[in-house]
């Protein structure tokens, strides 16, 4: 009997064991649509106006300019019992660089362009913010704040959208965004997926023809 019992025992102890062992500690991506929706975006603000009869603007000075982006990207994680979406998570880097005569030009650091820039960082919402800062980097879940219109967690996915953007740049200059996103697996440390997506845009065509969103100071 109390062999019959020593070996009950043991069975008992190996289903214990094989039920822990058996529980999901990876991330698994089921999809990723990264950088989706991309599109250019290129405000204006004009002053001493002239329209045609319809209306629309036609002429003006252009008092200042900038030029962005908008895209999104959207996660859905596996879900079983060798995966757990919590062991996902999302991360987005940026380099990001004036160009002119072919080389960097960093400039004085406005806009958020300095030396420190020229490496990939990792990238905010509100760059360059800190990440501890109020809403913090993209895709880490103990720093999201609830209704935040940039980013969320699902049960099994994530969503996030971007409009990377600046102004104030002089002629002949590129405006370079170089992103990389990643989902990286938290319990394994590791990274399961990764893209890059480079973004270009010229200074010197920025112009009323070439607005997306005309604001004009006329009207003010």
């Amino acid at each position: 009997m109390k062999y019959i019992s020593n070996m009950n025992f043991y069975i008992l102890f190996l289903l214990i064991f094989s039920s822990f062992s058996a529980i999901a500690s990876q991330c698994g991506v089921k999809s990723a649509n990264l950088f989706n929706e991309l599109k250019k975006i290129r405000i204006v603000e004009v002053e001493n106006v002239s329209r045609n009869k319809m209306g629309y603007i036609v002429n003006g000075d252009v008092t200042k300019a900038s030029v962005g982006w908008h895209f999104n990207s959207n996660i859905k994680f596996k879900s079983s019992k060798k995966y757990n979406p919590q062991c996902c998570e999302f991360r987005q880097y940026l380099s990001a660089y004036w160009i002119k005569d072919g080389k960097r030009d960093l400039g004085d650091g406005e806009n958020g362009f300095s030396q420190t820039n020229i490496d990939f960082r990792e990238n905010l919402k509100h760059w360059p913010v800190q990440v501890d800062d109020t809403g913090g980097a993209y895709g880490h879940r103990s720093k999201i704040v609830p209704g935040d219109k940039w980013q969320n967690y699902s049960h099994n996915g994530y969503f996030m959208k971007d409009e990377p953007g600046t102004g104030g740049a002089k002629k002949s200059h590129l405006i370079k965004f170089h992103f990389k996103q990643k989902i990286i697996d938290i319990c394994q440390n590791k990274t399961v997926l990764e893209k890059e997506k480079l973004l270009v845009d010229k200074w010197d065509y920025i112009s009323i023809e070439s607005a997306h969103i005309i604001r004009d100071l006329d009207d003010d």
